[in-house]
């Protein structure tokens, strides 16, 4: 008889290619899938009304985004959860992050009589400190205009501010959860002095997708041209895309206009000029300042296929966050050898090697940044020892069966195998 699991995340499980968040969610499913496991998942997403579907990885339902109140949608909302939850009759339930209030319905009891584990993922408190990375209060100011002082709600001041608040329900989720799964060493730092003393911690490994995996590796271009590639998941200061940019603009100083910084990601570039979001703006008018506007292309939201293609057309990518409890896109890159220059913050040294697998940098520091940048378009020698380097580590270390073995062990010690 297959164990039954369900998943309360934030990502709608797929097997078509998907431009969203939560990609190595979806690699992990089709791996467990594989295994004696029948697989649910319940999650949110911009619709009118709960849907119900069925595909070939799992069935799942998808609730509406809804205000929350104390932390927790209406009880009406609770109910229809709980009738679904129990008409599964799950073996174990896995809550995927912290950042919703799924980890409340275990820390408040609605899913006592279920075997639980939450992962951890990010913590929004740990992005409080380094919220504005590294932005000076001028800087700050030039995030906020007309939209922002008609909708304070979509500032980056009142985003940090919903961030700081969500922390006591993270201290609540954390201190009540017996089963508690992590990325990283860093995230666990984290939580030790707010999880019970004697609560279970395991380790969780992360999938990169398959076509990363199967993809040809990156092997350097042949060109004048030098291009730099980064991307980020959210348009907010800690990911450090100012510092990259900054960076080119050293760089550029040396090549001219033979440097480009192509950018993955959905930042509201081609919104009206009221829409697009205050730091997006901030980022528009520093390119501007820097006379990067040949310099600079926004990308956009990409698949897979598209993604992995402007990867290893690339001849560095340059991870700037100032937080990361993991890195999914750089775990993507070291599996295709694309030579990277990572911010030395989070979980990021324990995915790489500073001059072996990756070049690091202190987080504020876009000189170094670009130093390094600058040592990888040089050496070419350098740049093919940190890429055979970077795929040496991340082929075993992120494949989806050696994952999968860490999840299933996850999974059987919860149920006492």
């Amino acid at each position: 008889m297959k164990t039954k699991i369900l998943w309360l995340s934030n990502a709608v499980l797929t097997s078509e290619k998907t431009k969203s968040t939560g990609t190595w969610l979806q690699s992990m499913a089709v791996s467990l899938i594989t295994a004696d496991v029948e697989l649910y998942n319940i999650s949110q997403s911009n619709v009118s009304d709960i849907i119900n579907k069925k595909s070939d990885i799992a069935e799942q339902w998808v609730f509406p985004t809804f205000k929350l109140k104390n932390g927790l949608p209406t009880q009406n909302i609770l109910n229809k959860l709980l009738q679904i939850i129990a008409s599964i009759k799950p073996d174990v339930i896995q809550v995927w992050g912290t950042e919703s209030f799924w980890g409340l319905l275990i820390a408040r009891g609605f899913l006592k009589d279920y075997k639980c584990v939450l992962d951890t993922q990010g913590l929004k408190s740990s992005c409080v400190p380094v919220f504005y990375g590294g932005l000076s209060f001028k800087e700050i100011i030039k995030c906020i205009h007309l939209k922002e002082l008609l909708f304070f709600n979509h500032s980056v001041i009142f985003s940090k501010w919903q961030h700081a608040q969500w922390e006591k329900y993270e201290n609540e989720i954390l201190s009540n959860i017996d089963n508690v799964s992590t990325q990283s060493e860093w995230i666990r730092s984290w939580i030790l002095p707010r999880v019970k003393y004697n609560a279970q911690i395991f380790n969780t490994g992360i999938s990169v997708r398959e076509e990363f995996v199967t993809a040809n590796k990156w092997s350097g271009q042949d060109r004048c041209k030098r291009i730099i590639f980064a991307m980020s998941s959210e348009g907010k200061p800690y990911k450090g895309l100012h510092i990259a940019i900054k960076a080119l603009g050293v760089l550029k100083e040396i090549y001219n206009d033979d440097v480009e910084l192509r950018i993955a990601g959905n930042f509201g570039v081609t919104r009206n000029r009221f829409m697009i979001p205050g730091y997006t703006k901030y980022l528009l008018s520093l390119i501007k300042r820097l006379k990067l506007e040949s310099n600079v292309k926004f990308l956009g939201s990409l698949d897979s296929t598209t993604l992995i293609g402007e990867m290893l057309n690339a001849d560095v990518m340059v991870h700037p966050s100032f937080v990361e409890s993991y890195s999914v896109s750089l775990a993507e890159a070291m599996i295709l050898g694309v030579p990277s220059v990572v911010s030395f913050v989070g979980a990021m040294p324990e995915l790489a090697v500073n001059n072996e697998s990756a070049l690091f940098y202190n987080s504020t520091d876009y000189k170094k940044c670009a130093y390094q940048i600058f040592r990888l378009l040089t050496d070419g020698t350098l740049a093919k020892k940190i890429s055979e380097e970077s795929i040496s580590m991340a082929i075993v270390r992120n494949s989806s069966s050696f994952v999968l073995d860490q999840q299933l062990s996850i999974y059987k010690k919860i149920l006492g195998q």
